[in-house]
């Protein structure tokens, strides 16, 4: 048989009032002790953790911004600073290329000064080599007319030579 079959064919209970009456009234009686003792001292523990978790939450909230706040300030101290390596590097580089334009300068005009040296030691150089040249052609001169005076020249040239030095010796006198 089947458990409906048993509820329908068995005989509906008697039922007794005052115990309900009883059972209800216990049931209400603890329902307001375990408020007064247990829900509500619960209820202030929830009140409480949600008081605690709220303000956690806002002093997260608090936290966050200041550390958004500060990585927003360190992210714009970072760009200065790539802004300020740019500037240095380009300074840097203006300063090598001023400083490459002095030395270029420099040598150029160490160079210009090194030739104008060689072309002075040069042409005292060159002025010495014809004064021994001269000197040389003229040693050779003397010493040529000296051989041909003494082969050419005889006695009574050599008097009459003589003669005639004096004569204008004495016409300057």
């Amino acid at each position: 048989m089947s458990l409906l079959g048993l509820l329908l064919a068995a005989e509906p209970p008697h039922m007794n009032w005052l115990k309900l009456g009883f059972a209800i009234t216990n049931f209400v009686v603890l329902l307001f002790i375990l408020r007064k003792v247990l829900f509500r001292p619960l209820g202030n523990m929830a009140a409480e953790r949600h008081d605690e978790l709220k303000t956690s939450l806002e002093d997260a909230a608090k936290l966050r911004s200041a550390a958004q706040a500060r990585l927003d300030e360190y992210t714009q101290r970072i760009a200065r600073i790539d802004d300020e390596v740019a500037e240095i590097v380009a300074a840097l580089r203006k300063e090598a290329e001023a400083e490459k334009s002095r030395i270029l300068a420099a040598a150029a005009e160490q160079a210009h000064q090194i030739k104008l040296e060689m072309e002075r030691t040069q042409a005292a150089e060159l002025g010495r080599v014809e004064r021994e040249i001269k000197a040389e052609a003229v040693r050779a001169a003397v010493a040529a007319a000296e051989k041909i005076l003494r082969e050419k020249v005889t006695a009574d040239d050599e008097r009459r030579i003589v003669e005639r030095f004096a004569r204008e010796l004495e016409g300057r006198a």
